[in-house]
């Protein structure tokens, strides 16, 4: 399916910005494609993207999540 490979790419490239922070000015715009990928996908019924591909996606967002916390200091 050409729309489950479309949203691994715009979702790795938006999770590298997250990452480096490089090119953060366009993020929010990267997001939304995301967002309105992953939209289309979960359309289909079933949805194009297997379990696996998903468990990585979510796995990637947990460590987004974990990365971007605030780093403690103090020791």
């Amino acid at each position: 399916m050409q729309l489950s490979k479309r949203l691994v790419l715009s979702f790795l490239h938006a999770h590298g910005k997250l990452f480096t922070r490089i090119g953060m000015e366009t993020f929010p715009a990267m997001a939304a494609e995301v967002l309105s990928e992953f939209q289309a996908l979960l359309e289909y019924s079933p949805p194009p993207i297997g379990s696996t591909n998903m468990l990585q996606l979510m796995a990637i967002n947990m460590f987004a999540v974990y990365n971007a916390q605030p780093k403690d200091l103090s020791y």
